[in-house]
């Protein structure tokens, strides 16, 4: 009885020791390794997002105004670009990831603090992943239809809620009150921002620039003669 105490014992030492030994190599075969592949197609993916902006709403705008306001238009909407491009580098990236509350991230990002070369999300770098969200950020509005049909076709498999086709119909629900949540906000926002504009430059340009055109007055010269 002895020896099999003694033998029980050594075991349980012996199971304990290749259990810390083992411990590591587990976790060091769940860290997370980058992926060319899937680096690869979030590249594309963040190119085909891109090009939804520059030139998808470009040529859209565009076609919407008058010949002499085209050069204007087009390059109001890549100034756009340009600085929403910069505000999510600064200051959208981190309160929209950082941890926080429940309605907004912090600032530990802020201006992509902690972010390296070696820095991954998944298996892709960080820098891709926040360029990839960016796309987004400039191209929004754009994206409200498809916030709302993410509550028709979400997988729980892969993003861990079921949608409308899964039985899951009040996930409509929720994507609705987050569109509409972004509408209300966006609106009382833009307005605050007309104003301010109004008081300081003014919304409408004087007659003579109406007649001549925004491209003529500001630029000098036409996209295009027709």
């Amino acid at each position: 009885m002895v020896q099999l105490l003694r033998s029980l014992r050594h075991g349980v030492i012996a199971s304990a020791a290749a259990l810390v030994v083992a411990t590591p190599a587990f976790a060091q075969a769940d860290a997370p390794k980058l992926d060319s592949g899937d680096t690869a197609w979030m590249l594309v993916a963040t190119a085909l997002v891109l090009m939804m902006t520059v030139p998808g709403l470009v040529l859209f705008y565009g076609g919407m105004v008058r010949k002499k306001n085209v050069l204007s238009t087009v390059m109001q909407i890549f100034a756009v670009c340009c600085l929403a491009s910069v505000l999510w580098m600064i200051v959208g990236y981190s309160l929209a990831f950082a941890e926080g509350n429940a309605f907004v991230g912090g600032f530990d990002y802020l201006f992509l603090a902690g972010m390296s070369v070696d820095s991954l999300s998944g298996t892709i770098p960080e820098s891709v992943f926040m360029t990839f969200q960016m796309t987004f950020a400039i191209i929004t509005p754009a994206l409200i239809t498809g916030a709302l049909l993410t509550g028709v076709f979400a997988v729980e498999a892969i993003g861990g809620t079921p949608g409308l086709l899964e039985g899951a119909p009040g996930q409509i629900v929720t994507q609705a009150y987050g569109i509409a949540a972004t509408i209300i906000y966006c609106a009382v926002a833009t307005f605050i921002i007309l104003k301010v504009i109004e008081a300081v430059v003014g919304l409408r340009v004087d007659e003579t620039t109406e007649t001549v055109g925004l491209d003529i007055k500001l630029h000098g010269e036409r996209a295009y003669d027709l």
